[in-house]
């Protein structure tokens, strides 16, 4: 910054702010590598899976809440797969996604996790 102001040059500045976009580029590309591509199906579902974990954890089985949305055949089973693996997934750090609270969470998952009828399928 001294140089941009006692010297009135810019190049310092640009040259900074160049390297610290391109060290940014790879520190994306690192982190998009780990995290992998996206899952089509999660975006998909995304508003329907909020609102069955909700449902699930409220204390509804998971069969019953998730023949209330418009699926059928195939697509509900693999609705109700990722359904499976959300709610298997679900713990207090991560319930605020679902918009529950860490108390309705702890209290469903000290109850062992009920609702989970669906396992087999």
């Amino acid at each position: 910054m001294l140089g941009v102001y006692e010297q009135r040059n810019v190049a310092l500045a640009v040259d900074l702010f160049e390297a610290t976009y391109r060290r940014s580029i790879d520190q994306y590309r690192a982190a998009l590598s780990a995290f992998g591509a996206a899952d089509p199906l999660r975006a998909r579902y995304r508003e329907e899976l909020g609102f069955i974990v909700r449902r699930v954890v409220g204390g509804e089985p998971l069969t019953a809440a998730a023949r209330t949305l418009a699926l059928e055949g195939e697509e509900l089973a693999t609705f109700t797969r990722l359904a499976l693996e959300e709610l298997a997934h679900l713990e207090i750090y991560n319930c605020a996604r679902y918009r529950l609270s860490i108390p309705i969470t702890e209290r469903w998952i000290a109850a062992g996790r009920p609702g989970l009828d669906a396992r087999g399928a």
